[in-house]
């Protein structure tokens, strides 16, 4: 049994006040420090740090063996894809120089186990991390509901091709902080769906699974 939930993304963009240090704001500038953005021949979007490791959609880097990151304060280098778990859709990348520790570079060395937070009810809000204009923005969405399916999400889900640009592969927090999961990709909506386009829906893997993925190897 699988599980994954849907938000529905905003353009909405969170600047709290840098002088103050709430809570708030340092889970939007954790959720922001985290994201790396990824760039394939085809498409760029997100991905989130987690131990040395960068974990990020499958859809995203597809095929390829290697790609092209770059941290929000630092420079671009290459990432090999080293792990594929095409049942969860999920991908994770070892990048070029490990020593990332100074310099112009985020750190790498992120908590291995970000704390996890759970899908709360429909209409909660979340923070999501844009890299679409290769500066990470972090975003509002809203929660929309759960679902579980019993069978491989690619027999199951619809989801649109290289979409949403800039936010596929990244991380979904909570506004405490907390890892919620992980955006595996867009949903291509019915043709009798009810949901305003402007506010498309997002399918997302829970953290849960995103750290079993993590912590299998």
């Amino acid at each position: 049994m699988k599980t994954v939930f849907l938000f529905a993304k905003t353009d909405a963009v969170v600047a709290p006040d840098r002088k103050s240090r709430t809570k708030f704001v340092r889970a939007v500038e954790g959720a922001r420090d985290r994201a790396v953005i990824i760039q394939t021949p085809v498409m760029t979007g997100a991905g989130a740090i987690i131990g040395d490791k960068v974990i990020t959609s499958l859809l995203l880097v597809a095929n390829f063996t290697e790609v092209l990151i770059r941290f929000a304060k630092g420079k671009r280098m290459p990432a090999f894809v080293t792990r594929r778990d095409y049942t969860h859709n999920l991908a994770e990348l070892v990048p070029s120089s490990r020593g990332l520790s100074g310099g112009d570079y985020t750190p790498l060395a992120s908590s291995s186990n970000p704390k996890l937070g759970e899908i709360r009810e429909v209409g909660s809000p979340l923070l999501v991390v844009d890299v679409g204009s290769g500066v990470p923005v972090v975003n509002v969405a809203g929660t929309r509901y759960m679902t579980s399916l019993a069978e491989r999400f690619e027999d199951q889900l619809k989801i649109k091709p290289n979409a949403p640009r800039g936010l596929i592969g990244g991380a979904v927090w909570g506004v405490d902080g907390r890892f919620v999961g992980l955006t595996i990709g867009e949903k291509i909506p019915p043709a009798n769906d009810p949901t305003d386009p402007q506010f498309p829906s997002v399918y997302a893997l829970p953290s849960r699974e995103v750290m079993e993925f993590v912590e299998s190897n």
